[in-house]
């Protein structure tokens, strides 16, 4: 595709240069032109198909967990469709088997997405521990620095909301493996922009709203479970995707 084409995609105002993908990217007429088509589906607009699109929309999900598998480079079944990052972190958040004295280690520069999940396990004896990042910077060793023997989780942004800042996840993740931590990844600023391979990472969690770089909607992203930890997980998900 040359450049051109592409451009063509984003059909915006010759005089507008659209920089913003770090808040809301720019919906491509791709994504226009289907989401236009469920839509109008579902109000029975489309002739010849019923407005109960419901097999439709379970393919169209199998479509796109397969695609994100891909993008990742993660086994199909640790893939889930989630509304928004936030429900992704929530996963993990309540679904460990917490005890009081649990702690949980952030960067101290985390976007509330990254936050407040942990936060508010303070009502079930979890302490959130906030590692220093001057500059909206973390390292690796800073990590380590934070983690107790008491630490469940480490949670951070593959890319900082405010710095920009790109963490170094595979080094984090070989600290979080070698001190036995869950580790989870905030990636709404860097999926679909910046390379993504769950296994190289040793990553427990990733998740992901579609609106920034992967050029989707508020209320469409996907996250990432791995094989170990979904051992450990209560399910917070609904009846379509729960175990029955």
């Amino acid at each position: 595709m040359t450049l051109d084409a592409y451009r063509d995609l984003f059909r915006l105002p010759p005089d507008v240069a659209y920089l913003d993908h770090a808040a809301t990217g720019v919906l491509g007429q791709p994504a226009l032109d289907a989401a236009t088509d469920v839509l109008a589906g579902h109000a029975g607009r489309v002739p010849g198909r019923s407005p109960n699109s419901f097999p439709d929309d379970l393919a169209r999900i199998e479509r796109l967990r397969e695609r994100a598998a891909a993008l990742m480079n993660a086994p199909l079944a640790g893939v889930e469709v989630v509304p928004n990052t936030s429900a992704g972190v929530n996963w993990l958040a309540q679904g460990l088997d917490w005890q009081p004295g649990d702690r949980v280690a952030i960067p101290a520069c985390e976007f509330p997405t990254n936050h407040l999940p942990w936060r508010a396990l303070a009502a079930r004896g979890v302490a959130v521990d906030r590692v220093d990042s001057p500059g909206g910077t973390v390292t690796p060793e800073a990590i380590d620095a934070a983690i107790t023997d008491r630490t469940r989780v480490v949670s951070v942004s593959a890319v900082q909301f405010l710095s920009g800042f790109r963490a170094d996840l595979a080094a984090i993740g070989d600290v979080c493996r070698a001190r036995g931590v869950w580790f989870a990844v905030d990636a709404i600023q860097s999926l679909g922009a910046l390379q993504m391979d769950v296994a190289a990472l040793q990553s427990d969690l990733v998740v992901a709203g579609g609106h920034k770089w992967l050029g989707s909607m508020h209320g469409l992203g996907v996250a990432y479970v791995s094989p170990t930890l979904m051992e450990h997980l209560v399910p917070v998900r609904g009846w379509l995707n729960g175990p029955i």
